[in-house]
């Protein structure tokens, strides 16, 4: 399966990676839907999140990633933790508490950064267009 110590990743993102929470997009167009891209494959990690705004609340959020088990964790935790919150206020998601919450070596605090990123992007961006 894996060998947990010679990667150094933590039980929490080999449980989220083996099985994403929130994977996968949300379909449609209009303004209650939210798209947002950042880095890029050839780079090693690209996260896309998509989000459906109701009452000016985030209602339903997925995500796309292409990257490593750290990415892939990070992601589905964003998305899965997105709901309720404004689209406005995308500071809850901090990749350093990210890191320490989720157990992501140093190393890795990059991508990290690429799913903050993302994130901003889907939901800073004008509503129904897509990123």
């Amino acid at each position: 399966m894996h060998d947990v110590d010679a990667l150094n990743y933590s039980d929490e993102v080999w449980r989220r990676f083996e099985n994403p929470h929130n994977a996968g997009q949300l379909h449609g167009a209009g303004p209650e839907l939210l798209r947002g891209i950042a880095g890029d494959a050839a780079q090693g990690t690209r996260v896309q999140f998509h989000a459906r705004l109701r009452d000016g609340r985030i209602e339903d959020a997925r995500f796309l990633a292409y990257g490593c088990p750290c990415a892939i964790a990070a992601a589905s935790w964003v998305a899965e933790n997105a709901v309720g919150h404004r689209p406005e206020d995308p500071a809850w998601v901090k990749p350093l508490e990210l890191a320490e919450l989720l157990g992501v070596p140093d190393y890795k605090l990059g991508v990290l950064f690429v799913v903050e990123d993302a994130w901003k992007a889907c939901v800073g961006q004008s509503p129904g267009h897509a990123g």
